[in-house]
């Protein structure tokens, strides 16, 4: 079963193994020093990826994708591209996971930082109808295996059922978002974070899928562009993050959400996220079942 679609930041769960709390701190670290004092050996340089903890299950095609390098930036006015955006988004269909089956996803993960080096990850997962995520990560060709357990009851718990509940218009959901999310610099920056992290899944209902990319588009602090194919939403905030970008990469056709950076230009750094498999399938591998480490 297949279909276009497209819930990650970390939000905590998906990254927490390769992205944990200290590290991720560590890097944001690094990245403002780097934007602020340009590139040095000893500056730490630290990237801010999925806020929460919530598995990163992605959006769109129902098969295997590969990524065409985006061309020029186009002229098209925000408000046209951002409203082409959500109008796709209207239009998408999420991925329906019975009983049985699961969202699958992988993602592919690549961070230069002159503090640490390279470091080259595939996050392999698989989450059922209760929220139950199983994972497969590979990390610099070092494998681990994890699972979580995701209650349906939290406010921003990235399983089907709660997804399906948040409200379908943008207004209601961006206060929503502000009553629930947390672990940024601002509010609008959680905010953003938060709808990355959304998107990122399979199962966002169509209506709730619009109205996550007009609250994410709406904030002040983003810039909407067209380049080729693609829909970028980029996120600065001089005052509190100064030379920082996070940018969320969607498909303008479907509204899948296809990549995830964040940089600092004028610095070495650089983090990229990219969805390559969004999928449903019936089974969990049988060595995944089998050496999965429950986490907290």
């Amino acid at each position: 079963m297949s279909t276009d679609l497209q819930q990650h930041r970390p939000t905590d769960a998906d990254l927490e193994c390769a992205w944990g709390t200290e590290r991720r701190e560590e890097t944001l670290e690094r990245l403002l020093k780097a934007a602020q004092h340009g590139p040095k050996p000893s500056d730490t340089v630290r990237r801010k990826v999925l806020a929460r903890r919530a598995v990163l299950l992605g959006s769109a095609a129902a098969v295997a994708y590969g990524f065409t390098l985006l061309g020029p930036e186009s002229t098209t006015p925000r408000a046209e591209a951002l409203d082409r955006l959500i109008r796709s988004a209207g239009r998408s269909s999420a991925a329906t996971i019975s009983p049985s089956e699961y969202a699958y996803l992988v993602v592919e993960q690549d961070q230069r930082d002159p503090g640490v080096g390279q470091l080259r990850s595939t996050l392999e997962s698989w989450t059922d109808i209760e929220g139950q995520i199983w994972r497969r990560d590979i990390v610099n060709g070092k494998v681990r295996y994890l699972m979580f357990r995701t209650p349906n009851d939290a406010p921003l718990a990235p399983t089907p059922r709660s997804v399906a509940a948040l409200p379908t218009t943008a207004g209601s959901l961006r206060r929503f978002l502000e009553r629930h999310t947390s672990g940024s610099t601002s509010r609008n920056e959680a905010i953003f974070t938060a709808v990355g992290d959304l998107a990122r899944t399979g199962f966002v209902p169509s209506a709730q899928r619009a109205a996550l990319i007009e609250v994410a588009g709406s904030l002040p602090q983003v810039t909407t562009t067209e380049s080729g194919r693609h829909t970028l939403l980029t996120f600065r905030d001089a005052a509190t993050r100064p030379g920082v970008e996070q940018t969320l990469v969607f498909d303008t056709a479907t509204s899948a959400l296809r990549e995830e950076r964040s940089s600092a230009p004028g610095s070495a750094f650089s983090f990229v996220a990219r969805t390559v498999i969004a999928d449903v399938r019936g089974f969990v591998p049988a060595e995944v079942l089998s050496r999965a480490v429950p986490q907290p």
